[in-house]
C-alpha cells in the first residue's frame, strides 16, 4: 500500500473529505466529486501543518505519508507550490 492509499483509507481523513463534499453541495447546491474533495482536504491539511497549527504527535503521524527520498510526487508539488 502506498502512503498516498494510506492516507486515504486513513477514517479521519475520510471523514474530512465527507464533510468537505457535504458543505460544497449545501453552498453551492453541486456535488463535488470525491477527488476533487481529497485535493482541498490535503491542500488544507499542508497549510495547517506549514502554519505550525498542528503539534508535534500530529506532524508525525502526517510525515508517515511524505516520500522517503524528498522526491515531490506531481500532486505534491502542486500542493508545495501553495506554501
Amino acid at each position: 500500500m502506498t502512503r498516498h492509499e494510506e492516507l486515504r483509507a486513513d477514517a479521519a481523513f475520510c471523514k474530512a473529505v465527507q464533510a468537505t463534499r457535504g458543505v460544497a453541495s449545501v453552498m453551492y447546491g453541486t456535488e463535488m466529486s470525491k477527488e476533487e474533495a481529497e485535493m482541498l482536504v490535503s491542500v488544507a491539511l499542508t497549510t495547517f501543518a506549514n502554519a505550525g497549527g498542528l503539534s508535534e504527535a500530529s506532524l508525525g503521524r502526517l510525515a508517515r505519508f511524505a516520500p522517503d527520498d524528498g522526491a515531490l510526487r506531481g500532486d505534491e508539488q502542486a500542493t508545495a507550490q501553495l506554501n
